[in-house]
């Protein structure tokens, strides 16, 4: 009778003391979610955690880094607070959950959305391991200042994640009505409505596998100083990834209605391509790279070496699964016409010393290539080289100022229209009606283009 009151009072004294004791699992679950922060590309700058007996605390410092010239602003970062209810039962009540997490964000030290907005996102987690994170982020009521002169208007965001921190799963679906950035008397940055659904595995090696699609209304960027303005409308991406025989493929697809840029229109256009037999051993090594590099906060000339190193020795095993690149397709209507092009390169059986000689190089590469596209759209392009590199000659030249630009545009016209007359003469290109056509292929060293062959210079 004593042993079962003993046994009696250790269950209850447990029970009572669970809240307390998950706490510890809470908090490597939360530092869990942080970690999926970090492999996104943020950098943990700092972390206090607060354990409580049916409640914590923590305070994270999440920054993006920002690259970008002509600004003093390093990165982004944002204060996450959050409040945790320790489960499976608190003060309040019988709860039934691991943990219900509580969160707002803070940047420069003030909340990013009023506590009138009652911004908030709040996330339950499961005993399962399952979560769910319901996110309201409304719209704000003013903008706010990310740098001296620099402004965000933010339209709100809304829907949720669910996620299995054991499993290693997340599904994402989101839509938000937009935001801008400016800088008044300088430029804007705009972004529509937008859709995000995704659902991701975490898989071989580690990494996340799976699919998403994302749709934006419109992206629009002005330079008010120069009204020029570049206008994205209807933007679609489809992204997955997916493992075979322990190597990975990634297919990446986009597609826009229309692009608006110096008075022009362009699209709709579409784009399909393919990364495939990509070893995971490799993918996983570099991953963990750039986790470290974040971690360590290294400049950007550190980063670049670093990278190069990890590349030369995973470079074995990425060439050993024989990789390979195509763009299945690419269309895009232009005021010209439409141009549509293929693409495909991949090695066989290629070896590290290969990749140092040329001739080598060329033997294990097996590619081809196809472009159908307007003459007048072609004559423009080559036009527009052949003057910014006359332009470029004569920056240096003392005569300068002396040049009849007319005249020049007026040979560099002619001299264009020669060089697209010789090549089909040569058979490299084929005209049909106001379209070139040109289809070339790589094998066994030997490049043709339209049938007709090549001699490559490093093979002579």
């Amino acid at each position: 009778m004593k042993k079962i009151r003993l046994l009696i009072v250790i269950v209850l004294f447990i029970a009572a003391l669970s809240p307390f004791l998950l706490g510890f699992e809470i908090e490597n679950r939360y530092r869990g979610i942080l970690a999926e922060f970090e492999a996104a590309g943020y950098q943990l700058t700092s972390h206090e955690y607060e354990r409580g007996f049916f409640d914590s605390r923590a305070e994270s410092v999440l920054s993006l880094p920002i690259n970008a010239p002509n600004t003093d602003i390093k990165d982004i970062s944002i204060t996450i607070e959050s409040q945790f209810l320790l489960g499976p039962y608190s003060l309040h009540g019988w709860t039934g959950d691991l943990s219900r997490i509580t969160s707002i964000f803070l940047y420069d030290g003030k909340p990013v959305f009023p506590e009138d907005m009652q911004a908030e996102i709040i996330t339950t987690i499961g005993f399962s391991g399952d979560g769910n994170t319901e996110i309201d982020l409304p719209k704000m009521s003013d903008p706010a200042e990310l740098d001296k002169d620099l402004f965000m208007d933010f339209f709100g965001l809304s829907g949720d994640i669910n996620f299995n921190l054991v499993k290693g799963k997340i599904t994402l679906n989101l839509a938000g009505d937009g935001l801008r950035v400016y800088s008044p008397g300088s430029g804007r940055l705009e972004v529509g409505k937008l859709e995000l659904v995704s659902e991701s595995v975490r898989g071989i090696n580690d990494l996340m596998l799976g699919g998403g699609d994302m749709s934006v209304e419109y992206f629009r960027v002005m330079d008010e100083s120069s009204q020029f303005s570049v206008e994205l409308n209807n933007l679609g991406l489809s992204a997955s990834s997916s493992v075979e025989g322990g190597n990975v493929n990634m297919a990446a697809s986009y597609h826009f209605d229309q692009l608006l840029a110096a008075d022009e229109r362009f699209g709709p256009a579409e784009l399909e391509m393919e990364i495939v037999s990509i070893s995971a051993e490799v993918m996983a090594r570099f991953q963990e790279s750039v986790r470290e590099m974040q971690q360590q906060q290294l400049p950007p000339q550190q980063q670049g070496l670093a990278m190069m190193g990890v590349m030369m020795s995973a470079l074995p095993a990425f060439l050993e699964q024989n990789p390979g690149f195509r763009i299945n397709k690419f269309e895009l209507l232009t005021p010209q016409g439409q141009v549509s092009a293929t693409f495909s390169l991949a090695a066989e059986d290629m070896k590290v010393t290969d990749v140092s000689a040329a001739p080598l190089l060329i033997q294990k590469l097996v590619g081809d290539a196809s472009i159908r596209a307007p003459e007048p759209l072609v004559k423009q392009m080559l036009m527009a080289i052949s003057l910014q590199q006359a332009m470029n000659a004569l920056q240096n030249s003392e005569n300068a100022e002396e040049v009849d630009m007319a005249a020049l545009q007026s040979n560099i016209e002619q001299l264009t229209t020669e060089q697209i007359e010789t090549v089909i003469r040569q058979g490299f290109v084929e005209r049909k009606g106001n379209m070139l056509l040109s289809k070339a292929s790589l094998k066994a060293g030997l490049l043709s283009v339209n049938g007709k062959m090549i001699p490559l210079p490093e093979m002579q």
